[in-house]
């Protein structure tokens, strides 16, 4: 009896183990293409919470490689509810020092906890983004800290 206990106790151990390595992290970032253009799009910091300094992410790559020369050729509006700003993208990092390449961040403090939608303009080497969507990976929400 107490052989086929820990038998069982090993096997529900063997199979939570294996659950939690085998379970991939979870993102709430979009992936969206335009051309050759990869944009990967979200929160900066997951998950978001009211009140809390945030930003929009978005990490670019173009033919497999980032994206480290945007200027300001490309632009995001926020928008929630009814009400919506546009904010300047910036990167964050630095060519050949810290920070990931084409990793663009456009800060702010988000005041209501729902859903934010985030609209790209403009272009990145010449290509213009997708137009948004209104699928759940066209937004993304905020919580009540």
């Amino acid at each position: 009896m107490h052989r086929s206990i820990r038998v069982l106790a090993m096997a529900c151990t063997l199979a939570a183990v294996a659950l939690i390595i085998g379970a991939p992290a979870a993102s709430a970032h979009a992936q969206r293409h335009a051309g050759p253009i990869h944009m990967e799009i979200g929160f900066g910091t997951e998950p978001a919470y009211v009140g809390q300094p945030n930003s929009v992410q978005i990490i670019l790559t173009e033919h497999g490689k980032p994206v480290v020369d945007l200027g300001g050729s490309l632009k995001i509006q926020v928008s929630f509810g009814g009400q919506q700003t546009e904010l300047p993208l910036q990167a964050n990092f630095e060519v050949g020092g810290d920070g990931t390449p084409g990793d663009y961040r456009a800060w702010f403090i988000p005041s209501q906890p729902g859903p934010y939608t985030f609209h790209f303009t403009g272009t990145v080497h010449g290509t213009p983004p997708p137009r948004p969507r209104s699928s759940p990976t066209g937004s993304s929400r905020t919580r009540h800290g």
